[in-house]
């Protein structure tokens, strides 16, 4: 561009400029930095000299910190005094942040923090993080019930425990305290959000039971298809019996029976078969055992109502001359199994009820033993049977009145009564008052003789106990001995029955299922009553 173009001299202007730049001290070389595409100052400056025409002077100092110039602004002096021109300095104005460039010197890109990732438990709300514990730990609960524990049932012999029982009754149990803690949680809040629900009562589940009248005199004929047998060799298969009648109901599943496959069963002369009978309201197995050297039989009932537990009197009425075989009156009554009671019309002892009647209280009557007077209807044991089938006694010496026992008969629901005794065992303890002296008047205690009683295993659950002769004609039990054996059974209440050629087992035929004492060339004796055992699936429906 030519000088000559403008009114001053361009070269002088930039000279000025110059000098003034050569007196700052220059910045470190480190320090400098290259700004592409920044004007320089010679264009600033002559774009400003386009604009005017004064003359500038520059300025003699520059702020050491200021390593560029910026171009200023210049004002005309006013018309009153032109004086010599001056440059007017304003202050720089603040400019926005112009990108820097990248330092020349390379260094080492850092690494990107990465940002730490929303796990499922922020995203999701509490309640629902709760409600998928939940469920999870009930499911787990359910597979631990399915898969990992055993079915219960009553084999004989314990399977062996795997290795791994430890660690799954383990997360059982810790299931189980997660599921209860859960309960508990849901039921607080749901008490929190209704107080007037906190309590509320179950409703009792219905149960429909079979039930037979007290005043009829023959029971439901039982179900052919019931009845069964199964050899002593292979005994383990009543144990299928046994939990059939668990599945149906009439057992419980805590509920224990007596038989078991694993005691020494007879197997010499009289052998029998172990038989039994099971429908909806009844189970029954009997067999044969022996026990320090004697035949024992037993015979164990299940029932589902305290009806099915009947006496039965030969003429069907209290004080009948009548006698008769407990096979005949057993086929006459549609019995599953009987056995003998305490042939009452032998005998004028103890309390007789029958269909909830009193018939025998001999109040005024008394009876000499062993030089002793004793009143008639105490002077023996006396077994009560309740309509719900337990067993309870008025002892021996205790005092009564005809009235008093009428109206124990109706607190009681007492349908009838057995006379015989002595109690073998009475709430679960073993009675032995009356074996240290020989005072009991009845069924010859002291001495060796052929034993029957009948015990209370639990509510609705019995066992019939008979010891009869054996091949070896080994010497018979006193009746000590006789309720040793019995409460080793496991009965809560046990009572002595008539015994000797008395007593006598009936079950599905004609002929007694155990082996009776032969007297005079028979086998069996006719008696005044029995007691007996019936199924009631074909009787009257009632709900309990």
């Amino acid at each position: 561009m030519d000088n000559e173009q403008f009114e001053f001299d361009l070269d002088q202007i930039l000279s000025e400029f110059t000098a003034g730049a050569d007196v700052e001290e220059a910045p470190p070389a480190e320090s400098r930095r290259v700004v592409p595409d920044e004007p320089t100052r010679v264009n600033l400056v002559q774009e400003d000299i386009r604009e005017e025409t004064t003359v500038f002077t520059p300025a003699k100092t520059r702020p050491a910190a200021d390593s560029r110039r910026k171009p200023v602004s210049r004002s005309k002096p006013s018309s009153g005094s032109r004086k010599e021109s001056r440059v007017i300095r304003q202050a720089p104005k603040k400019e926005p942040d112009r990108p820097r460039p990248v330092q020349i010197k390379e260094q080492p890109a850092k690494k990107k923090e990465k940002r730490p990732r929303k796990t499922f438990a922020d995203v999701m709300p509490r309640w629902l993080i709760s409600a998928t514990g939940l469920l999870v730990t009930l499911v787990l609960l359910l597979f631990i019930l399915c898969c990992v524990t055993p079915a219960s049932g009553s084999a004989a012999a314990v399977r062996p425990v795997p290795k791994t029982a430890d660690l799954s009754a383990g997360v059982n149990r810790f299931a189980t305290e997660k599921a209860k803690e859960a309960a508990l949680a849901a039921a607080s809040l749901h008490t929190e959000a209704q107080p007037e629900m906190l309590v509320q009562e179950e409703i009792p589940v219905q149960k429909t039971v079979y039930t037979i009248p007290e005043d009829s005199l023959v029971a439901p004929a039982p179900l052919v298809s019931g009845f069964g047998r199964v050899s002593t060799d292979n005994a383990s298969e009543l144990l299928s019996v046994i939990q059939q009648a668990r599945a149906s109901g009439l057992l419980g599943e805590d509920e224990t029976v007596v038989f078991s496959p694993d005691v020494q069963f007879n197997t010499g002369s009289y052998y029998q078969d172990i038989q039994y009978y099971l429908d909806d309201t009844l189970l029954v197995i009997c067999w044969k055992e022996i026990i320090d050297g004697n035949t024992c039989t037993f015979c164990e009932v299940k029932m589902q109502d305290g009806s099915q537990l009947r006496r039965k009197l030969a003429g069907d009425m209290f004080g009948s001359d009548m006698l008769e075989y407990t096979t005949s009156m057993h086929k006459a009554t549609n019995a599953v199994v009987s056995m003998n009671a305490d042939f009452y019309r032998f005998r004028d002892m103890g309390i007789v009820v029958y269909n909830r009647q009193l018939y025998r209280f001999n109040e005024g009557e008394y009876l000499m033993r062993y030089g002793q007077m004793l009143k008639k209807y105490n002077c023996i044991d006396t077994m009560f049977v309740t309509a719900s089938g337990d067993f309870l006694f008025h002892h021996l010496y205790e005092e009564s009145t005809p009235e008093e026992m009428q109206q124990f008969i109706a607190d009681n629901d007492i349908v009838f009564s057995i006379a015989f005794g002595p109690v073998l065992v009475e709430n679960g303890e073993l009675n032995t008052s009356y074996f240290d002296e020989e005072w009991y008047p009845i069924g010859e205690i002291y001495t060796g003789y052929s034993r029957a009683g009948i015990g209370q295993v639990g509510e609705l659950h019995y066992l019939y106990m008979s010891l009869n002769h054996s091949d070896e004609k080994a010497a018979r039990w006193h009746t000590k001995e006789f309720a040793q054996h019995f409460y080793e059974k496991g009965v809560i209440n046990a009572y002595s029955l008539d015994g000797g050629q008395t007593s006598e087992i009936v079950f599905q035929g004609d002929e007694a299922y155990n082996h009776v004492d032969h007297v005079n060339g028979t086998s069996s004796r006719q008696v005044s009553d029995m007691i007996y055992f019936a199924s009631a699936v074909n009787g009257e429906e009632v709900a309990k």
